[in-house]
């Protein structure tokens, strides 16, 4: 704006005060305006009149040589006042140049910064688009983890309520071994039906033991496939629900098979040859003792069996709380990697959401700094537009009255010229006068003398 003010501080009209500084010489001196000289104050006397005295014709020349050198001092001055008209017309016009050439400029300037303006908040938005996609992505990862927490929740809820469920079974299992043994002290059995009722139950115990032992290898092995498994699918927090679904599918199908495992060697107990010759040492018992009545034998027989199957359902429940707690110890490990798996992910999502602030705060410090360089390129915008209206319309203003001045200076000027041409026919009409004067007064000294020299 400095440049406009420098521009529109001038007055409308310029005059010859306006240019001092660039030493014209019409400007400085002043303008003089000739004028016409004054007529002859000698009057000249008419052919054949008589002559004045000598003296006053001496004076009459030396009045007419002085008018003759203010008329040719005049004529200079006029060609000098000419020149620098001349010369003022052209400052003139190199000044109204410049301040076109100078308009031209600064309008040229407040479109360059115009346009870096806009290009500075074009790559404002693009940043704000970018740190908004960035957001977004954050966001949806943020979800994700929130989904994995509340799937492995579920799964711990799962998980928990089965082991307190083969807690109950376990504990169920041990009461009705409790009243078995009970009835079974109660019941007074004789010491050929106890030591037999041990053979029995040792002989059972091996077999259960023996069996136990394949189905425990058996079920570790499938444990070591399903840990396998499970670790396999660890570090995917996402899949650890799935993994535990297939343990327990295979824990739960392990279940079947050990307890037709359990029937197949009952039944083998039951249908194998040496088990008539198991029951010949009680019958050769109760021969020995002829004092124990059939119906005691019985009740034993009834006692020794329900003892078997109770222990029987009491190992096969100890097998499946201890097939549970080896299960449940590879999950519980996994619950574990789990943990820390989620810990970190928590952690990573603490560190994602307060990146996700960050990122807020940035792109809202962003914004607010594209509204205001938005604000301010407006701004400029304007600004440069006013300029641009202002030194139009003050070149349009000028052009005018330049064109005018100009006008005026050219006419001036052919005026001058007309009015040189004018006193130079004075002139040389006052040259012609002052000779026609000249050659008179010589004449009549001539005859003056040679009248003086006839009287």
């Amino acid at each position: 704006m400095a440049r406009g003010a420098d521009l529109f501080d001038e007055e409308d009209e310029l005059d010859t005060g306006d240019l001092e500084a660039d030493a014209c010489v019409i400007c400085t001196s002043g303008v003089y305006r000739p004028r016409l000289p004054d007529p002859p104050q000698v009057s000249i006397p008419a052919h054949g009149a008589p002559v004045p005295s000598v003296s006053q014709l001496a004076a009459d020349e030396r009045v007419f040589e002085r008018e003759n050198q203010a008329l040719h001092a005049q004529y200079e001055l006029v060609f000098v006042i000419n020149a620098g008209m001349a010369v003022h017309a052209y400052v003139l016009d190199d000044r109204n140049l410049a301040f076109l050439r100078r308009a031209h400029e600064g309008c040229r300037e407040d479109m360059i910064m115009l346009e870096n303006t806009l290009l500075s908040r074009e790559r404002a938005e693009q940043e704000c688009v970018a740190l908004q996609d960035r957001v977004a992505g954050l966001r949806d990862r943020a979800g994700r983890v929130d989904a994995a927490v509340a799937r492995r929740l579920a799964s711990e809820d799962a998980t928990a309520e089965q082991y307190h469920a083969l807690q109950d079974q376990f504990a169920a299992s041990q009461a009705l071994v409790t009243d078995l043994t009970a009835q079974l002290t109660a019941a007074h059995p004789s010491a050929s039906s106890a030591s037999l009722a041990q053979l029995f139950a040792a002989q059972g115990e091996r077999a259960d033991a023996r069996a136990e032992h394949d189905d425990l290898r058996v079920e570790r092995d499938d444990l070591r496939v399903q840990f396998a498994t499970a670790q396999a699918a660890l570090p995917r927090p996402s899949a650890s629900g799935c993994c535990r679904c297939r343990a327990q599918s295979g824990a739960a199908g392990s279940r079947p098979r050990r307890a037709r495992a359990r029937r197949r060697r009952r039944h083998t107990r039951s249908s194998a040859p040496g088990f008539g010759d198991l029951e010949t040492p009680a019958e050769c018992g109760s021969r020995g003792e002829r004092s124990g009545s059939a119906i005691l034998e019985q009740q034993h027989g009834a006692t020794i069996e329900e003892l078997r199957v109770a222990r029987d359902s009491l190992s096969q429940s100890r097998t499946e709380v201890e097939s549970a707690q080896r299960l449940n110890a590879p999950l519980q490990d996994g619950l574990r990697r789990v943990n820390g798996l989620l810990v970190a992910h928590t952690e990573e999502l603490r560190r994602g959401t307060t990146r996700i602030h960050e990122l807020e705060g940035s792109v809202a410090t962003l914004r607010v700094a594209a509204e205001s360089e938005m604000a301010r390129a407006q701004a400029s915008e304007l600004q440069a537009t006013s300029r641009f209206a202002l030194y139009q319309a003050g070149w349009l203003r000028m052009r005018p009255t330049s064109e005018r001045r100009r006008e005026a200076v050219d006419a001036h000027v052919r005026r001058l010229s007309i009015r040189l041409a004018e006193l130079e026919e004075e002139r040389d009409l006052a040259v012609r006068e002052h000779d026609e004067r000249a050659v008179a007064w010589r004449r009549m000294f001539r005859e003056a003398r040679r009248d003086r020299e006839m009287a």
